[in-house]
């Protein structure tokens, strides 16, 4: 995979909306359709739902619903993140707000007509982080289950690895920016992806100041080793204040774009959207099978062969 060339195209694009002074959007196909649909955290601890009524290549965003499937308002400043943490083939939510805790929904319906069930504050051994807890889920060490790196206001992001399996989650005690991660001033909000397509994920973390900072993984997908490489590299911008980057292939072309909450000088909010415009490489071309041939063709070329063996050993030296 090429290295990303995004390019900013537009705020709230496709009918995304976003009320209040904070936004923090997440993607994922919960109602198992075969597109990516949209949930926002906004400053008043709700998430709002923005289905996706196009398709897997060209997105397009019905209004907001506010806390849909059962979700619910968290206090202040919710921050939503999804992931099967269960094992049981749906997705889950936890969602993060301004006290610090992490709200766990789980997912009792299924795949296609999601449920979820009464809130749940720091399950399976989190913690409260602090203040502003922004919540990313992903199998940071490659051992098969999802660890949550939760961002906080003082800037770092707090890493709970999970010694449970991928159907009974159990974190351990959080360990404060571990693997080369680092503190990125205040209002630390992590997303994780495999940005340059060598295997292992990377981390762009978001902060107060409208800044996104790369920290790529020089490791490998079982032993993570972050390098902070800068900010706002590959063609991200910044977003004023309050950057919370998300990546989704939104638009079904290979690769993952880039969207960024953020607030514009306190007292609105938007979400910019900047595709990746590098084209991914072709797939290489296909290995044509040798035709099956049929039994007496097989006959056929067996006694040629038997037949040419025979001349070699037996007439050709005499």
């Amino acid at each position: 995979m090429p290295t990303p060339a995004f390019s900013f195209v537009s705020t709230n694009p496709f009918g995304l909306t976003t009320p209040g002074l904070y936004a923090h959007p997440t993607f994922v196909d919960i109602d198992g359709d075969g597109d990516f649909d949209a949930f926002n955290g906004n400053n008043s601890g709700n998430t709002d739902f923005f289905e996706n009524t196009g398709d897997a290549g060209n997105p397009a965003f019905a209004g907001a619903v506010s806390n849909p499937f059962g979700l619910a308002d968290v206090g202040v400043s919710a921050a939503p993140a999804f992931v099967d943490i269960d094992g049981d083939g749906d997705f889950d939510a936890f969602i993060g707000n301004q006290a610090g805790n992490t709200f766990f929904f789980e997912n009792t319906g299924d795949a296609n007509n999601p449920a979820f069930a009464a809130a749940v504050q720091n399950p399976f051994g989190l913690t409260n982080v602090g203040a502003f807890a922004h919540p990313a889920i992903v199998d940071i060490d490659g051992d098969g289950d999802y660890d949550l790196l939760i961002g906080n206001n003082a800037g770092n992001a707090v890493f709970f690895e999970n010694t449970g399996d991928a159907n009974n989650p159990a974190f351990a005690a959080g360990t404060q920016n571990p693997f080369g991660l680092g503190d990125v001033g205040s209002y630390s909000s992590p997303a994780f992806v495999d940005i340059e397509g060598d295997g292992d994920y990377d981390a762009l973390i978001g902060n107060f100041a409208g800044n996104t900072t790369f920290f790529e993984n020089t490791g490998d997908a079982l032993n993570p080793a972050f390098s902070n490489s800068g900010s706002n590299l590959f063609g991200l911008a910044n977003v004023t204040n309050s950057a919370a980057p998300t990546f989704v292939d939104i638009d079904g072309d290979g690769d993952s774009d880039a969207f960024i909450g953020g607030t514009v000088l306190l007292t609105s909010t938007q979400i910019s959207y900047f595709p990746d415009t590098n084209v991914p490489p072709p797939p290489p071309p296909p290995i044509h099978a040798i035709p099956a041939l049929s039994p007496t063709s097989t006959l056929l070329l067996v006694l040629l062969l038997l037949g040419v063996t025979y001349w070699k050993k037996w007439v050709r030296p005499g």
